[in-house]
């Protein structure tokens, strides 16, 4: 018999609950990589499960660690994902739910936790919402390269590969967070990597025309002078998801060349080296084009890669696992204190190959829609009614059950034919959201360079 893996946060209501992290363990050293590739969906690598994204460098350090194959996020956004991924804290915890959100300073990130601990902390952004003075998610890091431009990875690699060899020099282990937007519209898939995956180049036809699938952008894109320079001149919506697997690619040679660093400056070895991602994205599927909307596989399941010092290799978890749950483990793998308002779980354990089922409660942009999904089911409820996506109208009140293992593409809606099934999962995730966490929700400040940004890639409503 299964037990279930929860973030119930020491709630008892007859599921396992876990030790708190670090509690058993002394304080160990390692240095800390934790990398998120903005809108990397989660079956866009090797170690996801792609048989075509071609991703060596990645599949190289799963092989040296840990996969799951099922991780999602918590949120479909940059900044709240993100403020989940370092707080190990639901949307609805942190409130911040949009890219304009500010986090409050009285919650506790993993830099802060870990730099008065003796870790040095720093941060490369490249979105200017992530920034301390903004969105507040990098609160907590000492030395940041701060997103007031949107840098690709051949831009951010350079400050972060000299960070690293300056830790060589000192003593005291750190913590580097890197933010990689290569993912994100505009897709970034420099010379061979534009059309690695789609032959012809961006005037070539292909199957799936671009006009045949024009009116299911949102307004606002057809009309943004940025939306319409990135797709001029192309033809085939099938060139734009070969950019998208090429920008993949690209990041993933980014990857090796980060890791070349961590290894010519001796500090491999000692280095825990996590790679996920913030949200995915859907590239046509419900005809949901180029776009983070929805509670789809495509955009809510995110590639997570975990390799440590003295840790299992060639592990693959099939167990359904959060962003929220990634924090506590990096502190329990060094002997560190998890705050005692996280959601999230030490997911050691499961990498240790404990029999354990999971769940994770999925969250829209600005609390349009609520879901959660299990090992095999995902429900979905719409909580308010927008109409931005001509192909995926949310009305306020509709439910949408699907059964991933019989319908891993969510084409057949089943709320209406099991309703004893939609209420077990209402009633889990009553469960899952159990516990008051009283923070206040803040606002950014929003210049009229970073309007101009968030437009630029799509955050017309942020």
């Amino acid at each position: 018999m299964k037990r279930w893996l929860l973030g119930l946060c020491g709630v008892a209501l007859g599921l396992l609950v876990l030790p708190e992290a670090g509690e058993a363990d002394d304080q160990k050293d390692y240095n800390i990589v934790l990398i998120t590739a903005d809108t990397l969906r989660g079956d866009m690598t090797g170690p996801g499960g792609s048989a075509e994204v071609y991703t060596p460098h990645l599949d190289r350090i799963a092989a040296e660690g840990v996969r799951f194959t099922r991780a999602y996020t918590t949120i479909t956004t940059t900044l709240p994902a993100h403020a989940s991924l370092m707080s190990s804290l639901y949307p609805k915890d942190h409130r911040a739910y949009s890219n304009v959100s500010k986090l409050s300073n009285r919650i506790v990130t993993l830099a802060e936790v870990l730099g008065p601990l003796g870790w040095r902390t720093g941060a490369h952004i490249n979105m200017p919402w992530l920034n301390p003075d903004t969105g507040n998610v990098s609160q907590g890091f000492q030395d940041i390269r701060r997103g007031d431009h949107i840098r690709k990875a051949d831009k951010t690699n350079p400050w972060a590969e000299n960070w690293i060899r300056k830790q060589s020099e000192r003593d005291g282990p750190f913590l580097l967070w890197l933010h990689y937007v290569d993912n994100h519209t505009p897709y970034h898939a420099p010379g061979p990597y534009s059309d690695m995956y789609f032959e012809g180049g961006k005037g070539a036809p292909g199957e799936t025309s671009l006009a045949s699938i024009w009116d299911t952008f949102p307004p606002d894109h057809r009309e943004s002078e940025a939306f319409l320079s990135w797709l001029d001149g192309v033809n085939s919506a099938d060139f734009v998801v070969g950019t998208y697997k090429g920008s993949v690619t690209w990041l993933d040679q980014h990857i090796a060349l980060l890791r070349r660093s961590l290894e010519e400056s001796g500090q491999w070895d000692e280095t825990i080296f996590v790679f996920t991602a913030d949200h995915g994205e859907s590239l046509g599927e419900h005809d949901l084009w180029f776009v983070h909307a929805g509670l789809y596989e495509p955009t809510v399941r995110v590639p997570l890669v975990m390799r440590f010092p003295e840790g299992p290799r060639g592990r693959k978890v099939d167990t359904v696992v959060s962003l929220v749950d990634v924090m506590p483990t990096l502190l329990g793998r060094i002997g560190a204190p998890t705050p005692q308002e996280a959601r999230g779980r030490d997911l050691w354990p499961l990498i240790e190959g404990a029999d354990l089922e999971g769940a994770a409660l999925l969250e829209h942009t600005g609390q349009q829609l609520q879901g959660v999904v299990t090992q095999r089911w995902k429900y979905i409820e719409h909580r308010k009614t927008n109409r931005i996506y001509a192909s995926y109208p949310m009305n306020e009140g509709t439910q949408e059950l699907y059964d991933l293992v019989e319908d891993p593409g969510e084409l057949k809606d089943l709320s209406g034919s099991m309703p004893d099934k939609v209420v077990e999962l209402q009633g889990l995730m009553a469960r899952l959201e159990e516990g008051e966490r009283s923070f206040e929700e803040g606002k950014a400040e929003v210049s009229d360079e970073m309007q101009r940004q968030l437009e630029a890639l799509g955050y017309f409503g942020h």
